[in-house]
Parts: C-alpha cells; sequence; structure tokens
C-alpha cells in the first residue's frame, strides 16, 4: 500500500454512494481526490470503521491536522488507513496533545 500525506482541504458525502470524497494536497490548490465508500458487501463492525474514518478525515480538515493516508495499490484512490497527527495545541491539563491516532478495518 502505498501512503500520501497532507491536509484535508475539502470532503464531501454523497449519500447515493455511500461515500465519502477527501481532497487531499498541501494547499487547496494542489490536491488529489480520494474516496472511503460503505458498501453492501460491508459488514457492520467494518461499515462502523469507515464511518469513524469519514468521521476522523472531517475532524482533521476542521481542526487543521495533517493526515497520512494508506492506499490500496488496486485501486489508487480508495483510502484504507488514515492516520491523523497531532496539533500544536496543548490538551486541558497542558500536556502535549495525544499520540497519533490511527483508523483501520480488520483485515
Amino acid at each position: 500500500m502505498a501512503l500520501t500525506t497532507g491536509f484535508v482541504q475539502q470532503m464531501k458525502y454523497n449519500p447515493l454512494l455511500h461515500a465519502a470524497f477527501v481532497w487531499l494536497g498541501a494547499s487547496s490548490a494542489d490536491t488529489v481526490l480520494y474516496y472511503v465508500q460503505i458498501t453492501d458487501r460491508d459488514d457492520d463492525p467494518v461499515a462502523m470503521i469507515k464511518t469513524s474514518l469519514i468521521d476522523g478525515l472531517t475532524a482533521a480538515m476542521f481542526t487543521g491536522r495533517s493526515v497520512t493516508l494508506s492506499i490500496d495499490d488496486a485501486n489508487p484512490s480508495s483510502i484504507q488507513s488514515a492516520t491523523i497527527h497531532p496539533g500544536p495545541e496543548l490538551g486541558p491539563d497542558g500536556a502535549d496533545s495525544p499520540d497519533d491516532l490511527v483508523v483501520m478495518p480488520r483485515a
């Protein structure tokens, strides 16, 4: 699997396709389109993981955190997992933000 890192510049969800489209790049002028799709073949745990992945990428977009996406070699636009990197902010107790958050479906 290939890895790509950048900022989530834009996201759109298409309810007819059950898919979230993610524009990832260093700036809004330099992005690549990726997607996460929940299919009829996905059992409940996998669908929940994909929903969490979409939620996490949305949160990363709103908080300005960089992400690293793992992309399927057979389908280079399909997101398989994501690492959301900590931001520079401090937690409520003044400590550094938590470690990276990794979301991926089970094999």
